[in-house]
């Protein structure tokens, strides 16, 4: 009985494990709100992949990364108030046939992400929402 309860627990924690690993969050237009859904691989990781597509459909695909927050202002040309115990990530994501998002995004240590801000090469603004 013992080492049945114990393979749940394990089992249970492995799940629980995989789970944080893969984080949905949302994709909100600034200019007319409409949204879509992103998924963020390795979510509290240092990197890892980034996937879904444009409130209009266009699929996106890219990765992000862990920087220092005066490196993701830099790369990024997005304002996210960054907390000073938060990690900063950076995105960035290939969409359609013409266009990028460059992403900075914001969490916990050790978590996954919780809010982020993007912007296209033709400057319109997007939030993110975990």
């Amino acid at each position: 009985m013992n080492k049945l309860v114990v393979g749940v627990v394990l089992l249970g924690a492995a799940a629980v494990t995989g789970c944080a690993s893969q984080q949905q969050g949302r994709l909100y237009s600034m200019k007319d709100g409409r949204t879509s859904g992103v998924v963020l691989q390795n979510a509290s990781g240092e990197n890892g992949a980034i996937s879904g597509s444009l409130p209009d459909g266009e699929s996106c695909t890219g990765n992000f990364t862990t920087v220092a927050p005066d490196d993701a202002s830099k790369l990024t040309d997005t304002s996210v108030i960054i907390g000073e115990a938060a990690d900063t990530g950076v995105a960035m994501l290939s969409c359609g046939s013409n266009t990028v998002l460059k992403c900075t995004l914001a969490r916990r240590p050790g978590e996954g992400f919780r809010y982020g801000a993007c912007k296209d090469q033709q400057g319109t603004e997007y939030n993110m929402m975990f």
